[in-house]
């Protein structure tokens, strides 16, 4: 096995030398005074332990070893030039599976708008959409899933995150409820008017590692009745409060 020392400086001259046929071109061509590039070629010859290079009329001409080395020398320093080059993302030419965990909610608010975006610009992208189960964040930290939508304001630490929507949640209730007609009366509800309802609530899934949005938090606080439905869902609360007297809350933009 040969154990060299060589640089990049080296294998260009050697590349150079291969094409140009002549010391002195080379060196002109590289910018190396004679002195220098005579000890690059001295230093290459003792690296292969072979001449490389034998004068002829035409100048110095390549040895079969010194050609069937050009190839890898040229792939060589194609790869030192690529250590510099930013990399290049062809969303046109991306295959992979991405994998995104989200409550009902994001899944319509949100990805039935970016999904068919993204599809138009990298068509052989899949994807895979997941409920908002247990360990959230371990699942991204580990790379299980990619992606998690869901309602927070602050993550673990090692996870990125960046806010992409702003809703306010507001009190739901069905038309013709009791509390419309409090309401529009009073202006404003009371703990003691709410505490007077059954309510549904969303529930975070325990252990997702993930906590819920300090306005939710606040405005369960404000709802002191009795918590008759319990749902890992949003989307079914519109039509089972216009059909009871439950008292939901939910995304304005839902």
């Amino acid at each position: 096995m040969i154990q060299s020392s060589l640089s990049q400086q080296d294998l260009l001259f050697f590349v150079t030398l291969c094409r140009l046929q002549s010391l002195t071109v080379s060196a002109q061509k590289l910018n190396l005074s004679l002195s220098s590039a005579c000890r690059m070629l001295t230093h290459l010859r003792e690296t292969f332990g072979e001449p490389l290079f034998v004068r002829s009329r035409n100048g110095l001409m390549p040895t079969p070893g010194a050609m069937a080395l050009l190839p890898k020398a040229i792939m060589l320093l194609d790869g030192f030039d690529d250590l510099f080059e930013p990399p290049v993302f062809d969303p046109a030419q991306a295959q992979r599976l991405i994998r995104i965990a989200c409550a009902d909610f994001g899944a319509v608010s949100i990805l039935t708008k970016v999904i068919p975006a993204i599809i138009d610009k990298a068509p052989h992208l899949d994807f895979q959409i997941l409920p908002i189960e247990s360990d959230l964040v371990g699942k991204l930290s580990t790379g299980e899933i990619d992606f998690g939508i869901f309602p927070t304001e602050k993550t673990s630490p090692g996870i990125r995150s960046v806010r992409i929507l702003e809703s306010p949640y507001r009190y739901v209730v069905r038309r013709g409820h009791p509390l419309e007609a409090i309401y529009h009366a009073e202006r404003k509800l009371t703990e003691e008017d709410l505490a007077r309802w059954p309510n549904i609530s969303v529930h975070v899934p325990p252990g997702s590692g993930i906590a819920p949005p300090a306005h939710t938090d606040q405005a369960r606080r404000n709802l002191p009745g009795r918590t008759q439905v319990r749902s890992a869902y949003i989307l079914p609360q519109p039509a089972l409060i216009a059909a009871t007297d439950l008292v939901g809350i939910m995304p304005e933009k839902s």
